[in-house]
């Protein structure tokens, strides 16, 4: 995905720039063109603090970690809507209106975002399926190359023209590129 092109005309910038959550959009865009990743740690997950615009990595799921979060970034009482993980369970402790929402469990014509479950479901399958297995270091790669798939389903062709192009055009891979073992260098 490359960095985002930047509007030709003044009627085009207010369009694209016309609420503030827009001009962040655009920034973290430019900011992370693959998708945010922490200068901190590498971590590529990672949740919005809207207050205070800033993302913050999230080490794992656990209760306690997203507990924590919870009460960082939400005000009490406030309705929280999630996923079905045990996780949030605790939270109508804490003081929030916990609304979890299971897809197995909606209806299909009112699940939220249910192409997105059906392209996570996709990636599961092709991931089982093709390697198997995928080592976490190697996670990213897979990903990338799942995307670039998905990107280009409906027309195979364009993806090998695109493949002939940028090995053409670019350098082979190497191993440690693949595993991020030469950032430190």
């Amino acid at each position: 995905m490359g960095r985002p092109d930047f509007p030709r005309s003044i009627i085009e910038f207010q369009d694209r720039f016309a609420t503030d959550a827009a001009c962040l959009e655009y920034l973290a865009d430019c900011r992370w063109p693959e998708g945010f990743v922490c200068p901190g740690c590498g971590g590529r997950s990672a949740w919005m603090i809207e207050r205070r615009h800033l993302w913050q990595v999230l080490p794992n799921s656990r209760a306690t970690t997203l507990e924590a979060f919870t009460k960082a970034t939400t005000a009490k009482g406030a309705i929280v809507h999630t996923d079905g993980l045990f996780s949030y369970n605790g939270l109508p402790k804490l003081g929030y209106q916990h609304r979890p929402r299971k897809v197995a469990s909606v209806p299909e014509d009112e699940q939220l975002l249910p192409r997105v479950h059906r392209a996570i479901s996709n990636l599961k399958a092709w991931i089982h399926g093709t390697h198997r297995r995928v080592s976490p270091e190697h996670l990213p790669v897979y990903l990338d190359e799942y995307v670039f798939r998905h990107n280009r389903r409906g027309t195979p062709i364009a993806a090998f023209q695109t493949l002939l192009g940028l090995g053409a055009q670019h350098d082979p891979t190497t191993y440690q590129q693949i595993t991020h073992r030469d950032a430190a260098a």
